[in-house]
């Protein structure tokens, strides 16, 4: 995976594996931000995948060990930092954690954290003891208590009152886990979703303009706290639009160029189109349209909800349909994808690794009768990028 994995996509995920802990920029390499490392650390052990979850960070020599150990450390004082800030920055809504999300939307994570331990514990007073008693272990917390005892308190005394609210009848707890929503935005959905239902997700007509079906999804995911921002900025500035985010995904998937979604919908503005496509959008909305697809359907049979499991995905991609999708994972560009999933239809049934090898052996001939002229770039620049020239 790359570091979207970090965006809340909410795969089954046993263990994660780092290959490097620094991101690449203007020449040079710097640290991943603590917010990023925990995000993708905290894929480990989602879940249904049980309650142990391994992150590895690869090391090739002692000296590279100890500045992981560094970094690990770093993180964790940065961590308890981050504790410190949230709280001095709630203000008055420490004291109501029911509502702080939709002010304070970084409070998420520790929502589904109080959700995912109740989940595991079950009982409202051994469920706040133990809270207390995690709490009470951390760095962050004990600073707090002696730095600010009255907003600790207010904390402990929050988590006590949310206690409650978690254990009203029928809440829907198990979907924080699948999802990446806080309780409070899973309830928002679910008392905004109107006639969005199992039979919404038709993979036919989803992102065509034959249905207002997606406009009617992307109201809803701007009212969730931890997707309106992204979703708000992706609209190029303008107000909350579910329309217009609805218009620009449908040509994006439906494989408008870039250029032509930029003149339409930010003034012609490339660079905007491309920070707000593909730095905001299409990771969110992939994000959104997951988690309500778990929350509208989620009482299908497994059978049927893995069929429609890929359709965030082409949102991601840019692509409507599954063999493309399975292309550009093997790194065939947007453009590309979909003409040559028709042309190779019948490989596209075989494991991805069978594809990779059919690509691999392509004479220049089928990529040319695949994409016309354009054919000998893209079969060039994806034996580049593959390391095979």
């Amino acid at each position: 995976a790359t570091t979207t994995i970090a965006q809340g996509v909410n795969f089954p995920v046993t263990g994660v594996v780092m290959a490097s802990h620094q991101y690449p920029t203007n020449n040079r390499t710097i640290d991943m931000p603590p917010e990023d490392f925990w995000n993708i650390a905290g894929r480990a052990g989602r879940i249904g995948q049980g309650h142990l979850g391994v992150v590895a960070l690869v090391a090739d020599s002692d000296s590279k060990a100890e500045t992981l150990k560094n970094f690990i450390n770093k993180q964790a004082g940065d961590l308890n930092s981050a504790l410190l800030q949230m709280v001095a920055e709630a203000g008055d809504f420490l004291s109501d954690l029911g509502k702080i999300v939709y002010q304070k939307p970084e409070w998420s994570s520790f929502l589904q954290y109080l959700t995912h331990t109740y989940r595991q514990m079950g009982e409202p007073a051994s469920f706040v003891d133990q809270i207390e008693q995690v709490l009470r272990g951390t760095l962050g917390f004990e600073k707090l208590r002696v730095q600010n005892p009255s907003q600790s308190y207010t904390l402990l005394d929050s988590i006590r009152t949310y206690a409650d609210y978690l254990a009203r009848p029928n809440q829907p707890l198990k979907l924080v886990d699948s999802t990446g929503f806080s309780l409070q935005s899973i309830n928002t959905v679910l008392r905004h979703k109107g006639n969005i239902n199992e039979s919404s997700w038709d993979s036919a007509h989803l992102f065509s303009d034959r249905t207002n079906t997606l406009e009617d999804m992307m109201g809803i995911l701007l009212r969730v706290p931890e997707l309106r921002d992204n979703l708000e900025a992706a609209t190029g500035g303008d107000s909350p639009d579910g329309n217009k985010l609805a218009l620009i995904i449908k040509d994006w998937v439906g494989g408008k160029p870039v250029a032509e979604i930029a003149e339409h919908y930010f003034d012609g503005n490339i660079t905007r189109c491309g920070q707000n496509l593909f730095g905001r959008l299409t990771q969110t909305v992939s994000w959104g349209l997951g988690a309500l697809l778990s929350i509208t359907a989620n009482d299908l049979p497994e059978e049927d909800y893995k069929q429609l499991s890929n359709l965030p995905s082409r949102a991601f991609y840019g692509v409507n349909s599954d063999t493309a999708i399975v292309l550009r994972l093997l790194g065939i560009p947007r453009t590309a994808a979909s003409p040559m999933a028709v042309y190779l239809t019948s490989e596209m049934q075989r494991p991805i690794t069978k594809v990779r090898e059919t690509l691999k052996r392509m004479p220049l001939g089928d990529w040319e009768n695949a994409l016309g002229d354009s054919g000998v770039i893209y079969q060039k620049v994806w034996r580049i990028l593959e390391g095979m020239e």
